[in-house]
């Protein structure tokens, strides 16, 4: 579990001044400190920093350096989430899909995938997945298809293999569209990383 964790705050090391707080406490986090960890992370998600309020959420969620708490972690990652930060869209997803923290609402999962999916979150499939298991698969089999299809262009294995199976029939119209639809997401994905 710790190398699960470890990965999640990793991914948010920045070499930035402004966030001297939030890589403090990555580097305490990865020193096994966890209350210097919550400490630096708590300064930052005060000001509203999402990267903080991201793994403030998680130390809650993990019950690292606090008691774990998942009310609160939905709490702080969904903050985060709000500011547009995808891997706290993608977790509040999954937070909402499994009912850690609050009743589990797929409609909502689906929401917080999709919004994480639309800024290029290597797990964008689990969007198409829901909408696939969903009420509504029939009508949004496009929506599904360009969720499955920009996982698979980031090489998830599992959303290539569902790909498969879920193209299956796509009219030559339909597949123009998963094609425009996945270009829009991916060109906006690459704007929110330039910004």
């Amino acid at each position: 579990m710790r190398k699960t964790v470890l990965a999640f705050f990793s991914a948010l090391c920045v070499a930035s001044p402004a966030f001297s707080d939030v890589n403090d406490g990555l580097a305490a986090y990865q020193n096994g400190d966890y209350a210097t960890a919550f400490t630096e992370f708590s300064t930052e998600a005060a000001e509203g920093t999402p990267e903080a309020e991201y793994n403030l959420g998680l130390l809650y969620f993990f019950g690292l350096g606090v008691t774990q708490d998942y009310a609160a972690a939905l709490e702080w990652i969904g903050r985060a989430a709000i500011h547009d930060y995808a891997p706290a869209q993608f977790m509040l997803g999954a937070m909402y899909e499994r009912g850690e923290g609050h009743s589990a609402n797929i409609n909502l999962a689906r929401a917080w995938y999709e919004l994480a999916a639309q800024q290029g979150h290597v797990d964008a499939h689990r969007a198409g997945m829901l909408i696939a298991l969903g009420d509504t698969a029939e009508a949004d089999r496009v929506g599904v298809v360009v969720w499955l299809t920009l996982a698979s262009g980031k090489g998830h294995a599992e959303a290539q293999a569902n790909l498969a199976k879920v193209s299956e029939g796509l009219t030559s119209a339909e597949l123009i569209a998963v094609g425009q639809l996945a270009d829009t997401f991916q060109e906006r994905a690459a704007r929110a990383a330039d910004e």
